[in-house]
């Protein structure tokens, strides 16, 4: 299974599968309904990785890949985690 081998690789430090919950019959926030509505999926590979480089490059492999999926990049610029105090 691809996340099996994505968590082996050294340059990953973590990664998921998020599936959706069905939407049918969930109530739709005023949020939502002010931007018209949210495009929906039904599931996301997420994949955390050290270095921005190394992400670009799973990146690329992974659109290659599933070329059907929508794959994109991201930055997290700042975590709070357990244990953090200010």
């Amino acid at each position: 299974m691809l996340v099996d081998e994505l968590v082996r690789d050294t340059k990953i430090a973590a990664c998921e599968i998020w599936t959706a919950v069905d939407a049918a019959g969930q109530p739709v926030s005023e949020e939502e309904k002010l931007r018209g509505g949210d495009k929906k999926i039904k599931a996301c590979l997420m994949a955390d990785t050290l270095r921005q480089a190394d992400a670009e490059k799973l990146g690329q492999r992974l659109s290659k890949q599933f070329a059907q999926a929508d794959v994109g990049v991201f930055r997290v610029l700042c975590q709070l985690g357990h244990g953090v105090e200010f």
